[in-house]
């Protein structure tokens, strides 16, 4: 029926800082240490986005709507780690951290009512949301060597994790205790790793090796707030998200030249509690869609990949790396979401120039390929950066 223009303007007013306190002890044995660290920080945000769309159809009218928005975040660190060599090849580490992250967001929406020829406030997304998000963990790991050549190193990390949200309605038509949701997760998992090397001679080795990872969720996708500032892809995120859980089984091969280092590997990965963008039609939205972040079931990935350095002289030198996999996603009968799969590969190459001891370029260049999600597919992606560096003082 026609098209329409829409300019969005965001206009922020950012202050944040950080405490440190850094400790460091050596002890009379060679390489015998005690670190620890304890951190604050505090991250304030206030801001006014602004969106107005105008239709060249003539019965379109004005949409235009002004939200308000404001976050206070403070991070909360405290870490301890000792290393102990026991001779050349053997050496033990083991540490504890505690991290805690607290915010609290806030948005007032009003959207303008033709009928009323004013600025009326939208129930739908105006509301506050706080997280208290926290990891407590245990580590250690050692390393040492069967025999000359062969080498082995073992760790653990047992983590206990946390994230507690209560996010409010200022909707006038909910009852009061209807108002408020509060969402709470709480986890122990443990994480081994193993990791045997054998090397032939200083020029190249061969590595095998397991471990079990985790990738929480970022603060965005867990926030329930509805982004709006696309009107035809609107967005949000989910306070109930759990971390995906990763066993990665790999087996690398690394060569070493004087000015060259070439490394492969072959590996197998399997990530459960997936987290993808569930994509969901919007009723008599004329084609709009909702997105919502959602665990679903796992997904396999079995890949190769190349990683190379080069020195091509004391003034240029450049590192490629290219991946090619193929993911397999098994579904979800919750979301009604059919398994899928399919390769996909990605490559990057980063160069540095140095002109000068004090002055130095850098570009970057990033390719994805089309690749297989858990709904359809994600179109291609080339991204390059470039930079200049000037040392003073």
């Amino acid at each position: 029926t026609g098209t329409s223009d829409r300019v969005s303007r965001q206009d922020e007013d950012d202050f944040g800082y950080d405490l440190n306190l850094d400790f460091e002890h050596s002890f009379l044995r060679e390489g015998e240490e005690l670190e620890a660290n304890f951190s604050f920080g505090r991250d304030t945000e206030d801001g006014v986005n602004t969106f107005d769309q105008t239709f060249t159809d003539p019965s379109g009218e004005l949409d235009r709507r002004i939200n308000h928005t404001g976050e206070d975040g403070r991070n909360l660190n405290a870490q301890v780690d000792y290393i102990r060599p026991f001779g050349k090849d053997q050496r033990l580490e083991a540490g504890y951290r505690t991290f805690v992250r607290r915010s609290n967001d806030s948005q007032q929406s009003e959207y303008f009512d033709v009928g009323q020829g004013a600025m009326l406030p939208d129930y739908d997304i105006t509301n506050d949301f706080e997280m208290i998000s926290s990891v407590h963990a245990l580590y250690a790991s050692y390393r040492n060597k069967l025999t000359e050549k062969l080498g082995f190193q073992v760790g653990l990390r047992a983590e206990q994790a946390y994230l507690n949200t209560e996010y409010l309605s200022f909707d006038p038509a909910l009852n009061p205790e209807d108002r408020t949701v509060v969402g709470e997760l709480d986890y122990f998992r443990v994480y081994p790793s193993v990791f045997l090397t054998q090397e032939f001679g200083n020029r190249h080795q061969v590595q095998l090796n397991y471990t079990r990872r985790v990738s929480r969720p970022r603060g965005w996708q867990v926030n329930p707030f509805i982004d709006v500032s696309d009107p035809m892809n609107k967005r949000q995120g989910n306070p109930n998200l759990l971390p995906e859980d990763i066993h990665s089984f790999e087996l690398s091969y690394a060569k070493f030249w004087d000015a060259v280092t070439l490394n492969s590997s072959v590996y197998y990965r399997q990530v459960n509690d997936v987290v993808q963008p569930i994509i969901t039609a919007v009723e008599g939205g004329d084609g709009a869609t909702f997105s919502r972040w959602e665990n679903i079931s796992r997904n396999e990935s079995t890949g190769f990949e190349l990683i190379s350095s080069v020195d091509f002289n004391d003034k240029v030198d450049a590192m490629f790396n290219a991946n090619l996999y193929h993911s397999r996603f098994h579904g979800s009968e919750a979301f009604d979401i059919k398994p899928t799969e399919g390769f996909n590969w990605n490559a990057n190459v980063t160069a540095n120039y140095r002109i000068k001891p004090w002055l130095s370029m850098q570009a970057r260049a990033d390719y994805q390929a089309p690749r297989v999600m858990a709904q359809g597919r994600g179109i291609e992606m080339f991204v390059i950066n470039a930079g200049v560096r000037w040392d003073v003082l």
